[in-house]
């Protein structure tokens, strides 16, 4: 029976200890896309050229008119602008960062009622970090 319960608790703690030796690899990958996003400018200069945008990307996107915005509970959207929303979803490649972290890296296109780009806004969730004074060091899961 002690055995059971150190065996589990082992591999309690191998599950948590990946997500400790990313490297920065997470936070790298975020980069990466705000990045492209930022270099590809010019292809989000409208709804329509963003969508085939994220299209040639094999990354899924969704284009919300104003009226579907505001009428609909969307957890992913603060408050809607005054024209149109192009909202991708790119999957997180490292598979760490996949399991431990979040699974995609959001995109939100906002445009103007003149389809004119207007905000873009890149979110992932946060790395988890824990803080130990006695050490005076930190360590940041899923980073």
């Amino acid at each position: 029976m002690r055995y059971v319960v150190l065996t589990a608790f082992i591999l309690g703690w191998l599950a948590l200890l990946p997500p400790l030796f990313t490297h920065g690899a997470c936070d790298a990958e975020f980069d990466q896309e705000v990045a492209m996003v930022a270099a590809s400018h010019a292809e989000f200069a409208t709804p329509d050229l963003a969508k085939r945008f994220w299209d040639s990307q094999a990354v899924p996107a969704s284009v919300l008119t104003v009226d579907q915005c505001r009428h609909r509970f969307l957890k992913f959207v603060d408050n809607c602008g005054p024209g149109v929303l192009v909202y991708a979803a790119a999957p997180v490649r490292n598979r760490i960062c996949h399991f431990y972290r979040d699974d995609s890296i959001t995109v939100q296109l906002n445009y103007d009622m003149r389809n004119h780009l207007a905000r873009v806004e890149t979110d992932m969730k946060p790395s988890k970090s824990l803080h130990l004074p006695w050490l005076d060091r930190t360590f940041y899961w899923g980073k």
